[in-house]
C-alpha cells in the first residue's frame, strides 16, 4: 500500500525533502501557503530582468550542486566571480573578495584595511587559539579599530549574514574569513529559483494550502487548514521554525521549546534596482566608500555580476541591503520611500546614477536568515535532542536552515536527512521491525 506523506511548506527544505521521499518509494505532498515555490530561494523578474529576491549564491560543495544533477539541470550551474568593490576617490575599484592584498592594489582597500584583513584571515586559520566563543563585536573591538569594524566588517557581515557584529557570533564571522580563500561560490544560470521551480514540477505541490493544526491520529497524522483537512501517513514540518514550533505545540518537549525560542531570525530589506546602462563595475558586492556614516544600506549585490544573462544588455541591476541597524526603523516605511532612501545611497557613491533608474522592487523578509548567535549550536542540540523524541511517538520529522547552516545550502540538507529518516522509519514500520 502506497505510503502518503505530508510535506508543509515549498521551500528547499521542503522540496528536497518530498523529492528524496519519491526517490526512496514514497508519496509526498507539499503542502504550500502561498502560490510560489522557493521561500528564501526565488527569482523574480523585473522588466527583463532576473532578480534574485532571496539567497544569490551556495558554495561549491554544496548539496544543491548535487540535487541539480539530480533533477536534471546540473547544466544550469555557474560559478560566481567573487569579486567586491568600493567607490574611491570617484571610480569604482574591484578586485577578488579572497586577496587583501589585490584589494590594496587596486584601492579598494586602504593599507591599513588590508593590514588588518590579512590579520583577520590570519586569526580565521586557527580559530580555537581565540578561546570560547563570544560576539564578534567584542572580539574585533580588541583586535581591530573602529574604522576597521564600521568600513569592512559591519558591511561585509550585513550582506553575508544580515546581521550586525554586535550579536553574530565570532567563530561565525571567523570561518567566514577562513572560507573566503578557498571557497567558490555559485548559482544558476536564471536565477536561484530555478532548481525550486524544477523541483516543484517533479513532485506534488498543492498551492494555498496553509496548514492551521497537526494532530497524530491512530499511528499517523491530520493536517488541517482553513476549511479542508486530510490524514497522511507521516508528516516533515519544512516551514520557518516559528511556525514549526506552532503546529508541533505541546508535542515537542519543555526543554526544546525554550530552545526554539531562543533560535531567531534576522529580518531583511532589499531594494532592487534596474537602471538604463552598464554600472561602472565589474564587482559582485560593493561596499560602501569608507568613512561612510550617513548610509542606510550596507552595499549591494550585482546581478550582471552574478550572471550576465540575468540582466538585458543595456541595462545593469542593483540589489541594495539595509544595514541590519536600519532594518527594523525601515519596516515602518512604505516600499516608495525605502526605495528613495536607499537610492540616495547610491546616488551619493556614484553620482548620477538615480536619473538612469526605470524600474524597482522592494522586498521585505520578516525571517531572512537564522541568527547566528554566540550559543546558537547548544540550543540547536537540544532543539533536536527534544524533536528526535518527537519523531520517536510519532510520525513527524522537522527540516529547516535554523537546524544547520543558516543558508539555502542547509535548508536543503536538512530536508534530504528528514526525508531519509522519514522513509527509513515508515520502511521499518511496514516491515513489522
Amino acid at each position: 500500500m502506497t505510503m502518503r506523506i505530508a510535506v508543509i511548506g515549498a521551500g528547499l527544505a521542503g522540496l528536497t525533502a518530498a523529492w528524496q521521499l519519491q526517490q526512496l518509494g514514497l508519496t509526498p505532498l507539499v503542502l504550500e501557503a502561498g502560490h510560489d515555490p522557493g521561500g528564501r530561494a526565488r527569482s523574480a523578474p523585473l522588466d527583463g530582468a532576473i532578480l534574485d529576491v532571496g539567497a544569490w549564491s551556495f558554495p561549491s560543495s554544496s548539496v544543491l550542486t548535487t540535487l541539480a544533477r539530480s533533477v536534471g539541470i546540473g547544466a544550469e550551474v555557474v560559478t560566481v566571480s567573487a569579486t567586491v568593490g568600493r567607490p574611491t576617490g570617484g571610480r569604482l575599484r574591484a578586485a577578488p573578495l579572497r586577496s587583501p592584498l589585490a584589494l590594496l592594489g587596486r584601492r579598494v582597500f586602504s593599507p591599513d584595511e588590508a593590514w588588518h584583513a590579512l590579520r583577520a584571515r590570519a586569526m580565521a586559520g586557527c580559530p580555537r587559539a581565540q578561546g570560547p566563543d563570544e560576539p564578534a563585536a567584542a572580539w574585533v573591538a580588541r583586535h581591530f579599530p573602529p574604522s576597521f569594524q564600521a568600513d569592512v566588517l559591519r558591511p561585509l557581515a550585513g550582506l553575508f549574514f544580515l546581521q550586525d557584529p554586535i550579536s553574530l557570533s565570532r567563530d561565525a564571522l571567523l570561518g567566514t574569513l577562513a572560507s573566503l580563500g578557498r571557497a567558490r561560490l555559485q548559482t544558476f544560470r536564471a536565477g536561484m529559483g530555478t532548481l525550486a521551480t524544477t523541483l516543484a514540477t517533479q513532485v506534488p505541490v498543492r498551492y494555498g494550502a496553509r496548514v492551521n493544526a497537526l494532530t497524530p491520529d491512530d499511528g499517523g497524522v491530520q493536517v488541517a487548514g482553513d476549511d479542508w483537512s486530510d490524514t497522511f501517513d507521516a508528516a516533515i514540518l519544512a516551514t520557518p521554525l516559528p511556525e514549526a514550533q506552532a503546529l508541533l505545540g505541546l508535542l515537542l518537549p519543555p526543554l526544546a521549546r525554550a530552545a526554539a525560542t531562543g533560535l531567531t531570525y534576522a529580518p531583511a530589506l532589499v531594494v532592487h534596482l534596474l537602471i538604463r546602462g552598464r554600472w561602472p563595475t565589474t564587482a559582485l558586492v560593493v561596499l560602501p566608500p569608507s568613512g561612510d556614516s550617513a548610509s542606510a544600506s550596507c552595499g549591494m549585490v550585482m546581478q550582471r555580476a552574478i550572471h550576465p544573462a540575468r540582466v538585458p544588455p543595456s541595462h545593469d541591476a542593483l540589489a541594495l541591503y539595509a544595514a541590519p541597524e536600519h532594518v527594523t526603523a525601515l519596516t515602518m516605511v512604505d516600499d516608495q520611500r525605502v526605495a528613495e532612501i536607499l537610492t540616495e545611497d547610491v546616488e551619493r557613491w556614484v553620482p548620477g546614477t538615480r536619473r538612469h533608474v526605470i524600474g524597482w522592487r522592494v522586498q521585505r523578509w520578516p525571517t531572512a536568515a537564522a541568527r547566528i548567535e554566540v550559543g546558537r549550536s547548544a540550543r540547536i542540540e537540544q532543539l533536536e535532542a527534544g524533536l528526535a523524541e518527537v519523531s520517536r511517538d510519532y510520525p513527524i520529522w522537522v527540516a529547516g536552515d535554523y537546524l544547520g547552516l543558516s543558508s539555502v545550502d542547509g535548508a536543503a540538507r536538512t530536508g534530504k536527512e528528514a526525508g531519509t529518516a522519514c522513509a527509513t522509519a515508515l520502511t521499518m514500520m511496514r516491515a513489522g521491525r
